[in-house]
């Protein structure tokens, strides 16, 4: 089992991996965000509000304690594969590089929408690095196969359609600071395994790390 990635799945990993976070002061954005219905039905009594963020506190806390940090993340992503290179049998192919961050965004991330929350303690935004791109790199083919790919790929004008698509299962490892603020939602996790596949339906596989 693995999980999609999402903010409402990766603020959990960040939480886990923040030392000494602050529930009290995140539990409200963390409401507004992941509890938005509950939210709306008491942000106008003051009473009510205050039983909500009580336990709305410990649910956060609980989510958070039983987080199973060996999970993986799934990675979708369509990239091009290079012309074949004849020496080394391989289409080139490195879809993923370390400057490469895929983002969750909160739904409330926007604020130009209606649903912003003006939030400094849980990050709007969640960017998500990769510690070993290199673990995805080249399609190994023969050029007898390589060459019936090429051909059964062209349209009628004879351009060759390269797109492919990728599905990672990502194990996120630790939490990154930049610029030594605690602010920023940023993430390092590590490719586990990738499989590659021909068409978007990602039902006709190709290759695999």
């Amino acid at each position: 089992y693995s999980l999609p990635l999402s903010w409402g799945n990766l603020i959990y990993y960040y939480v886990k991996l923040t030392p000494h976070f602050d529930y009290k002061d995140a539990t409200k954005p963390w409401m507004q965000i992941m509890e938005a219905d509950k939210w709306r039905a008491v942000q106008s009594d003051e009473f009510k509000q205050h039983d909500a963020l009580v336990k709305g506190g410990h649910e956060f806390k609980q989510t958070v304690k039983n987080w199973n940090m060996n999970e993986p993340i799934v990675i979708n992503v369509a990239a091009q594969f290079g012309k074949y290179d004849f020496k080394k049998h391989v289409f080139p192919f490195q879809p993923i590089k370390s400057t490469t961050y895929f983002m969750g965004l909160s739904s409330t991330s926007n604020r130009y929408s209606n649903n912003w929350v003006d939030n400094v303690y849980l990050p709007n935004e969640i960017q998500l690095f990769i510690s070993n791109p290199n673990r995805v790199h080249d399609i190994k083919m023969s050029e007898a196969n390589a060459e019936k790919l090429v051909e059964s790929r062209k349209d009628n004008y004879g351009n060759v359609d390269r797109t492919v698509y990728l599905r990672m299962k990502v194990k996120i490892t630790r939490r990154k600071n930049r610029k030594n603020t605690d602010s920023d939602g940023i993430l390092e996790g590590k490719i586990m395994s990738a499989m590659l596949y021909l068409n978007q339906k990602m039902d006709v596989p190709v290759a695999s790390w």
